[in-house]
């Protein structure tokens, strides 16, 4: 744009370093709003017999507010970061600034203090001017991010932020209130976020212990489980009732075979294509490729198989597809295919173990359909595929509710952080 050119400003707002903000909102550096906190001069660690440490691994990546730590004695401390509780420990080194490794240090300290990697920046906010919730979300801000990316030094592999490039970081600063008003909102949602994770995490326990449970004893409520008659089999203990029988004795096996790659598009023409287990999502295929010249085609319904690097992974073909070498498809031929994909996943490990290959492990043909597995009654089979179901439909509303909390962080970070939305807040 010409300099000559006139820029509407819309009412309320100002052109600034950052581009248009509200009238009220100042524009600083970083650095004159924040200290680094540095080590005492009188400070002998010497006098603890135990320092509180924070590693890289213990500072979280996915917007959770406070590490966790260890303990070392002080007379091993060869080397750290002083630090204080709430400081605000930043990543500084490659790929841990880019993938978001941030936390405060928590006020659960045992001891005044603590010391942390090397590779972090800890940021004490000025009281009253700056608050340390707000910086710490500015900081997770994606254009923030590459900014920061972008004035790291050093040899590829081990680039580091400068503490000089840190505090000469541009960043909006409306009035106090205001930004624990926007603070505020931003940690609401996160919080949210963070409850449907433990439901998520809840349920998928549940899930691993309901697998165990019920290949073991069936649909029966626990209280009667030491009742069932079980007997010693190949596969190990099951009820009485249940045969162990080889998956090509039950299933119908389709080994995949890749169709030319110049057929390959994305465009949605042709057949759907799976070319291994790299399109697997939570139960149902993702990121579907296209062919014109479909060669194996697995049915809907039916049981996909990762057969090579690495083996074992399960899926459900929710439409026909087209598959390639690293996949097989099985079907039922009398039973049901959803309790056999479930009974697939429980017995993951003893898949993997029949891989063979020096390079990378494969399983063939034969070795799937001489694969022994337990039977129950079809309507066993069919109980036990709702039970599991029911379990992965409510993961994934909670995985909906998570990624529906993931978007509305982002767009209120955006329109936030930019003053495009404005909050109420009191002067007070």
């Amino acid at each position: 744009m010409s300099t000559e050119q006139a820029i509407d400003i819309p009412q309320g707002y100002k052109m600034t370093e950052l581009g248009l903000l509200p009238e009220e909102w100042q524009v600083v550096r970083l650095g004159e709003v924040i200290q680094i906190t540095k080590k005492p001069r009188n400070l002998n660690i010497s006098h603890y017999e135990y320092i509180p440490f924070v590693t890289m691994e213990m500072i979280p990546n996915n917007s959770s507010l406070y590490c966790s730590f260890t303990v070392r004695k002080s007379s091993e401390m060869s080397s750290g970061t002083y630090c204080e509780p709430n400081d605000l420990l930043l990543a500084k080194i490659t790929p841990c600034l880019e993938n978001g490794k941030q936390s405060f240090v928590p006020m659960s300290l045992p001891i005044p203090f603590a010391y942390a990697t090397t590779e972090v920046h800890p940021i004490k906010p000025s009281k009253n001017i700056l608050d340390g919730l707000f910086l710490f979300y500015y900081l997770l801000y994606p254009r923030v991010r590459r900014h920061l990316a972008l004035k790291m030094e050093g040899a590829t592999g081990r680039q580091r932020l400068g503490k000089s490039s840190l505090q000469e970081l541009y960043i909006p600063l409306p009035p106090f209130p205001e930004q624990r008003a926007i603070a505020h909102i931003l940690q609401t949602v996160q919080v949210a976020k963070e409850k449907i994770e433990g439901v998520i995490q809840a349920a998928k326990e549940l899930k691993k212990s309901f697998l165990k449970y019920l290949f073991s004893y069936g649909p029966v409520p626990v209280e009667y489980a030491e009742k069932v008659p079980l007997k010693k089999t190949e596969v190990g203990l099951i009820p009485e009732e249940w045969q162990v029988v080889r998956l090509g004795e039950v299933a119908e096996v389709i080994m995949g075979q890749s169709p030319p790659g110049s057929t390959y598009n994305q465009a949605g023409i042709g057949t759907p294509f799976l070319q291994g287990k790299a399109e697997f999502g939570n139960i149902f295929p993702s990121n579907i490729k296209y062919t014109v010249k479909p060669k194996k085609i697995a049915p809907e319904k039916s049981v996909l198989i990762s057969v090579r690097a690495p083996v074992g992974d399960i899926n459900i073909a929710n439409i026909p597809y087209c598959i390639g070498m690293g996949l097989a498809s099985l079907s039922m031929k009398i039973g049901d295919n959803i309790f056999l994909f479930y009974l697939l996943c429980h017995k993951k490990n003893d898949i993997e173990k029949e891989g063979t290959g020096s390079t990378f492990k494969a399983i063939n043909k034969d070795k799937i359909i001489s694969f022994p597995i337990p039977l129950p009654p079809l309507h066993i089979q069919q109980r036990i595929a709702d039970i599991l179901s029911t379990v992965d439909e409510r993961i994934e509303s909670a995985e909906n509710q998570k990624h529906t909390l993931e978007t509305l962080f982002k767009t209120l970070l955006s329109l936030l952080m930019s003053g495009i939305i404005r909050l109420s807040w009191s002067h007070d």
